[in-house]
């Protein structure tokens, strides 16, 4: 045990804090609230933007 977190221990850190923070945002994005709103917003705006890029009116 002592090998590993020598070796692996500051890798293992930054995975699970990456891992926590994922789960936040996915409990935060789930919801009906406002970051949920938000964000389906921003990602509609996107991507109907990209599509108008690709698919220009004459």
């Amino acid at each position: 045990m002592k090998y590993i977190m020598e070796h692996y221990g500051a890798a293992i850190l930054v995975s699970v804090a990456l891992v926590a923070l994922g789960i936040v945002v996915v409990a935060l994005c789930t919801g009906d609230g406002f970051v949920a709103t938000q964000f389906q917003s921003a990602l509609t705006a996107f991507f109907s933007k990209m599509n108008t890029m690709n698919n220009p009116t004459p």
